[in-house]
């Protein structure tokens, strides 16, 4: 008989007391299963009880809260009401709350279609009126569906005196939807009902014959729950009087599903008793495998191994106390034995090889001789050293080396052979061209020479040498002063160039501080600079050129320009400064900013003299203008008409010329100041674009403008001076074809464009005073006045022209991301005007001037606009004519500069005074003094500036005496230039 089969009796015969003891507790279980199960449906039945004891007394609570309101006491039904609407939400939904009086009619409840239902029939309700404890009633059916089990308690009044009831109406439903009733296993079944015996729940709830409920019905109508009548069960119950509510609970378990768990209880524990018979077995099994067949095994083979010739074989057994653990043992120690002698021969073997390959590796040429002076060995960097193609193993050292041969590697070879010392050198081999670098080491056999090759190292440097000394030539003879110092301001290196220039010898300046080149109010402060720049502060100040100045030796000062370079030897930093005296420079410069400066006063000179005569020559061409433009007026259908046509333009341009002049002049001199607003764009683009529209119609040219909805910052008075001049040249430029007035945003500014279809020009021609290219009328001054004023404004002026394709003229203004509401156009509100006002109905305007000449003109030509005219040359005179008059003026024009000494806004002021303070006024005046226009702009007059076209003029005094208010508020300023 094998192991295995002796190992399986003993496990049988432990097993049987088990199996023994298995059947015995068998019966046991039946036994005692049905106490167990009488026992788990009175825990149930408590457990229901608790719960449902649980949710009444939260029901008592609600009801005492009810009972206890203001409302409910002082009996305000209305007040009770809104309470228990706001109570509502926080309700369970299964619950009513309901407040009755004393007679039981339902006063308030949180259902508000119970209110007024009567309750006094109610007995076990209207009981509670003679006590304070909280009564359970009966059954309640509610409705055509509903029942509910009703609660009431007692409550008072403010006085003290019992005032009805508060009951609680609980849906039977509630008890579906109970953890009490869903957590039920599916064997137990449950009947609650009350004092009366009416069901109020059932689990399960089978219906009757005519498919019935059984809740509402009697406990007497009924069988056992759950299951056949004649099935016997194993009840646990509570009576009404003894549930503190008044309630029968009955709960039951089904004896047939006890009975099938004893016999699944039963087919485990048979399942058991074989499965473990059967585990035994197999672990019987197991183990004999593991601990005895694996051992002898595992000896078997590890003996096989070893024969073999492979000594690291182990029997490898965990198990070192047994017999086999033992046997096992003594294998290994004996394997061990073996394999470490073969490991201690594998290891010489393996070090000889390593020093082979270090050798073979290295990057010096490494080679070994007997004392034979033989190469007993040579590695591979040696023999491409020497001779690669050569088998030199065995032929003496100075064979290989003839050039060698008594010179000074023989004789520090036979020295290191000789003494037992290593020694190292260098040598040049002219055979192989080489510089190599020698190192001999005595061995116990001879010697190890390894030997470098130098050359590259070698002719580095040479190459070094020869650069630091082409280096030294060059500072030495540089025309510049070149001083070096280190990071704490000492000079290390003084070129000669430098030592002619402060007077100095290098060998008294190195190694002093770099201050003592410089003046005492610069020495204390120098260091701090260096100190700044090495902690991170000051670093623009390298490859940057300076002016300052040098002290010489003998204390005097020069100035003079110092560039600085910075630049590291290793982890060291040094500084070098280029100087050079710039004595002769500054004198020539001063000479030369002197000429310059006198140029520009003379210039300064003419522009100012200029902008001081601009009243005196505006005044006559003023004069011009109005006449001609009277002239062409009277002129109307007369063969002479194309004359006074001929001449109005000849007028205007003199016009263009004279405001282009004396503008120049004015920003030449300095005397325009800009006023830097925020103000919408389209307001001014839409203006000057309406103003010049009937102009470009009359032409023949298409006018079109793109509004834009933002707000700009400049000053809107220069602004519209740059746009007018730039479509002034569009439409001087364009005979044909249309002209576009535009926005657009670029990069946080305004790019407001004039572009046009005409004839184009050559590149460069807008910035002179050159002819206009296209040989019409006018000198270049416009874009003169546009570059002068963008310059003075801080915008960027673009030009795009090609000829014969058109121009486009840009102006890109500072943007402000605000948007700005719609406004109406000049044009819209002169429209409006021409509307509402029939033209044979002009207004009065009263206008005054000190020059009879432009008085006359400017009466002619309002008359001939249908105007009704007041003249008067003075205030008194104006005064006089108005007070005698009959009507109230429209429109007051008057000059600055009046007779007498007066001012036109005097003037305005004063007739105002007798005719109505609400009349508009403007002042007409060639000054353009910044005082003038800041006085007249403050007292809210219109500003039209000399020249003035009689276009402008006659739009201007349309808004003014016809477009009302809307209409003033546009500026009135047609100038050139307004400052």
């Amino acid at each position: 008989m094998s192991l295995l089969s002796r190992l399986f009796i003993p496990v049988l015969v432990a097993i049987l007391p088990a199996i023994g003891f298995g059947i015995f507790d068998e019966f046991d279980a039946r036994s005692t299963a049905g106490a167990n199960v009488r026992a788990e449906a009175a825990q149930l039945r408590d457990t229901i009880q608790a719960e449902q004891a649980r949710v009444f007394d939260g029901i008592r609570q609600t009801a005492l809260l009810v009972a206890a309101s203001a409302a409910v006491r002082d009996g305000d039904s209305h007040g009770c009401q809104a309470f228990l609407d706001r109570s509502a939400a926080a309700l369970p939904r299964e619950q009513i709350i309901s407040v009755t009086d004393r007679v039981g009619t339902v006063v308030c409840s949180s259902r508000p279609d119970q209110v007024g239902r009567p309750l006094g029939s109610r007995f076990d309700l209207m009981a509670a009126l003679k006590t304070d404890r909280f009564l359970v009633g009966d059954y309640i059916r509610m409705g055509a569906s509903g029942a509910a089990l009703p609660f009431a308690v007692r409550y008072q009044g403010s006085d003290g005196q019992v005032r009805g009831i508060v009951a609680v109406m609980l849906d039977v439903a509630w008890w579906k939807t109970d953890r009490s009733f869903t957590g039920l296993p599916e064997n137990v079944s449950l009947t609650v009902a009350d004092r009366t015996g009416t069901i109020l729940a059932r689990r399960p709830d089978p219906a009757d014959q005519a498919g019935r409920s059984a809740v509402g019905r009697t406990l007497e109508n009924l069988a056992a729950p759950g299951v056949p009548a004649d099935s016997p069960v194993v009840q646990a119950t509570v009576q009404p009087s003894a549930s503190p509510q008044g309630l029968f609970i009955g709960v039951g378990i089904d004896p047939r599903d006890i009975q099938r768990g004893l016999d699944s209880a039963t087919l485990r524990r048979v399942l058991f008793l074989t499965g473990g018979l059967a585990a035994a077995l197999l672990a019987a099994a197991f183990l004999g495998q593991r601990f005895i067949r694996r051992p002898v095994s595992a000896l078997v083979e590890a003996s096989a191994r070893w024969g073999a010739g492979d000594y690291r074989a182990r029997v490898g057994l965990s198990d070192d106390r047994s017999e086999f653990g033992v046997l096992a043992r003594a294998f290994d120690a004996m394997a061990e034995a073996l394999e470490r002698r073969e490991k201690e021969r594998g290891v010489v073997d393996d070090t000889a090889r390593k020093m082979a390959a270090v050798l073979e590796s290295s990057t010096d040429g490494i080679c070994e001789i007997d004392r034979d002076w033989c190469i007993s060995f040579m590695n591979g960097r040696a023999r491409a050293i020497v001779d690669p193609d050569r088998d030199m193993i065995g032929i003496p050292l100075f064979e290989v080396f003839p050039e060698a041969a008594g010179g000074l590697v023989q004789r520090e070879c036979e020295r290191a052979m000789a003494e037992r010392v290593p020694v190292s050198f260098e040598e040049y081999f002219g055979v192989h061209d080489r510089w190599l670098s020698i190192r001999a080491f005595p061995t116990s056999d001879g010697l190890m020479i390894c030997f470098q090759d130098v050359t590259e190292g070698r002719r580095a440097d040479q190459h070094s040498a020869w650069a630091e000394a082409h280096n030294r030539a060059i500072v030495s003879t540089a025309p510049d002063g070149m001083v070096v110092i280190d990071e704490r301001g000492v000079i290390q290196s003084f070129n000669p160039a430098a030592e002619r220039l402060f007077g100095y010898q290098s060998g008294e300046i190195v190694g002093c501080n770099v201050t003592v080149l410089m003046p005492e109010r610069d020495r204390a402060v120098h260091d701090g600079y260096i100190w700044n720049y090495r902690h991170g502060a000051d670093r623009n100040v390298i490859g940057k050129g300076r002016k300052l100045e040098g002290r010489r030796k003998d204390g005097s000062t020069f100035p003079l320009e110092l560039s600085v370079a910075e630049w590291k030897d290793g982890c060291r930093r040094f500084f070098t400064g280029f100087m050079r005296d710039v004595t002769v420079r500054h004198e020539a410069d001063a000479v030369v900013k002197a000429a310059r400066a006198e140029s520009e006063q003379a210039v300064l000179s003419k522009s100012r003299l200029l902008a001081a005569a601009s009243h005196d020559l505006r005044q006559p061409v003023q004069s011009l203008l109005f006449l001609s433009a009277a002239l062409a007026d009277g002129l109307r259908g007369h063969p002479m008409l194309p004359l006074a046509g001929s001449i109005d333009q000849a007028t205007d341009a003199l016009k263009r010329l004279l405001d282009g002049l004396l503008d120049i002049s004015r920003l030449d001199a300095a005397a325009v100041t800009p006023r830097i607003t925020v103000f919408p764009a389209d307001t001014l683009v839409g203006k000057v674009s309406a103003e010049y529209g009937q102009r470009a119609e009359r032409q023949g040219v298409s006018l079109r403008t793109v509004g834009c909805s933002m707000r700009i910052a400049s000053d809107p008075a220069l602004l519209e001076t740059i746009l007018r001049n730039l479509i002034e040249n569009a439409l001087r430029h364009t005979t044909q074809g249309r002209i576009l007035i535009g926005c657009r945003r670029v990069s946080g500014t305004l790019r407001i464009d004039v572009m046009d279809t005409g004839i184009g020009t050559t590149p460069g021609w807008s910035d002179s005073f050159a002819q206009c290219p296209d040989g019409g009328e006018g000198m270049g001054l416009g874009m003169a006045v546009v570059r002068r004023l963008a310059a003075l404004l801080g915008h960027r002026i673009t030009v795009e022209s090609a000829p014969g394709h058109g121009s486009r003229v840009s102006v890109e203004v500072p943007l402000v991301d605000l948007p700005c509401p719609k406004r109406s156009t000049t044009e819209e509100v002169a429209a409006a005007a021409e509307e509402r006002h029939d033209p044979d109905t002009r207004g009065l305007v009263v206008i005054l001037d000190d020059e009879a000449i432009i008085l006359m003109g400017l009466r002619v030509l309002l008359e001939s606009w249908g105007y009704q005219v007041i003249s008067a040359m003075s205030l008194d005179e104006a005064v006089q004519q108005v007070a005698d008059g009959t009507r109230s003026p429209d429109l007051i024009v008057a000059d600055y500069r009046l007779a007498d000494g007066n001012t036109g806004p005097e003037a305005i002021d004063a007739i105002r005074e007798i005719a109505g303070p609400g009349i508009p006024g403007i002042v007409l005046t060639g000054d353009t003094a910044p005082g003038i226009l800041d006085r007249v702009g403050r007292r809210g007059f219109g500003i039209l500036h000399k020249p003035v076209a009689a276009n402008d003029l006659h739009r201007i005094v349309l808004e003014y005496v016809e477009g009302g208010a809307e209409a003033r508020q546009i500026p009135t300023s047609t100038a050139a230039l307004t400052m």
